[in-house]
């Protein structure tokens, strides 16, 4: 759950950053955003597995809430 809260940060932020480019704290979400992703492409490999965890971690996380919440819905039902 807190990794959607912190891609919903995120999102907020740049459109705070993009409606409100004064505001203090909020107004370096998208350079910051792009300088990692910059420095991801710039290691190479390890950067690539990088960026495969990070994105892995959703996946996983959604498929097993889909296995656990089969897991309860067969076991509520049987």
């Amino acid at each position: 759950m807190s990794g959607v809260v912190s891609l919903f940060a995120i999102f907020i932020g740049i459109y705070l950053s993009v409606f409100f480019p004064n505001m203090p704290y909020v107004s370096n979400v998208l350079p910051n955003l792009i300088d990692l992703l910059k420095t991801l492409g710039e290691n190479g490999m390890i950067g690539l597995i990088t960026l495969v965890i990070l994105i892995g971690q959703y996946f996983l996380a959604y498929n097993l809430f889909n296995f656990f919440k089969k897991s309860r819905d067969n076991l509520q039902s049987a």
